[in-house]
């Protein structure tokens, strides 16, 4: 068998479109249980030696069942680790095997990720993923896992776990309806302390566009009226916001309408001055990503990615794109 060393200058000597397992696995002529045979032992060479470089080649493993149940342990033992940047693509990994034994790995991942990863972005990421995956997972302890992090650190990682419990309070199809149940009551003690997220179920899963706390909505909606010049635009406006503050619901037609309505008001906003940002919660997030609003609408930003007025005007693309309403939580 090649030496760890040995398989690293051979994957490096290769063209980047040739680094695949099934290239690897035919350009040295090995069946599969050698293959598997040989990745394991690179990384056990690369946990032992904290060898990132090593460690790299996890992404050579088929997506297979068996192959998941072999490897799951270095992966898990990885995610514990500080010295390599894997952790949001092995928490993808692990995500996809929808195992329950992984709940403990997620809620870890998330509630250690500022002593795990050095960079503030890549914690984002990675915490996402792994409160996605947990949510994802559909079962009472998964549920008591995102119950326990409603009080984690950093911050973002109680309101990812919140907003999986929203998920969960729709009743997706893996979703049982006692849990589904469960979930609504604990959404009825915590609603109001996260921002205003918008579903479209699609073929694919349920399409999100988080956009921002209810008190930040208020404000750009007396924004959108104040520039409003259409009689009609602002009879829309009037008509369906309050639906989403009650946490309504707007049908795919509404949806349509409201989405021409914002797509016209957009570069109005982008024309104007922008205005004094007071809110800790976006000063804090200003001075972390080191940006500073240009104009009108980059004041009313997502608390997750982009502007509210962009994510609204996607999400309404995406009711119409799915023909499905877009429910408001």
């Amino acid at each position: 068998m090649m030496t760890s060393e040995e398989f690293y200058r051979f994957i490096h000597s290769l063209k980047p479109n040739q680094r695949s397992g099934s290239y690897v696995r035919q350009a040295l002529g090995l069946s599969l249980d050698e293959m598997l045979d040989l990745v394991e032992s690179v990384l056990k060479d690369a946990l032992r030696d904290q060898n990132a470089s090593l460690l790299e080649f996890w992404y050579l493993l088929p997506e297979k069942a068996e192959t998941y149940q072999r490897f799951r342990p270095y992966l898990v033992e990885a995610l514990r680790q500080t010295w390599h940047p894997w952790h949001e693509s092995m928490v993808f990994a692990l995500d996809d095997a929808r195992d329950q034994q992984n709940i403990e790995v997620f809620s870890a991942i998330a509630s250690s990720s500022t002593t795990l990863l050095p960079s503030d972005v890549e914690r984002r990421a990675t915490v996402r993923k792994a409160i996605w995956a947990l949510g994802k997972l559909c079962s009472e302890p998964a549920l008591d896992a995102l119950v326990r992090l409603f009080s984690a650190k950093p911050e973002y990682a109680a309101v990812y776990a919140k907003h999986q419990v929203l998920r969960l309070a729709q009743g997706p199809p893996q979703c049982r309806l006692e849990l589904a149940m469960r979930a609504r009551e604990l959404c009825l003690k915590f609603r109001s302390t996260i921002s205003v997220v918008g579903w479209v179920n699609s073929s694919e899963g349920i399409l999100d566009g988080e956009l921002t706390y209810q008190d930040d909505l208020d404000r750009l909606n007396g924004v959108l009226l104040a520039h409003t010049r259409e009689p009609h635009a602002a009879q829309v406006i009037e008509s369906l916001w309050p639906r989403m503050r009650a946490r309504g619901q707007w049908s795919v037609a509404e949806a349509e309408t409201m989405g021409k309505v914002l797509q016209t008001l957009l570069p109005v906003l982008r024309a104007l001055p922008p205005e004094n940002i007071q809110e800790p919660w976006k000063r804090e997030l200003i001075e972390l990503d080191g940006f500073e609003p240009k104009n009108l609408d980059e004041c009313y930003f997502s608390t997750h990615d982009g502007t509210v007025l962009r994510r609204l005007i996607s999400l309404c693309k995406s009711s119409r794109r799915e023909n499905n309403p877009i429910q408001w939580f």
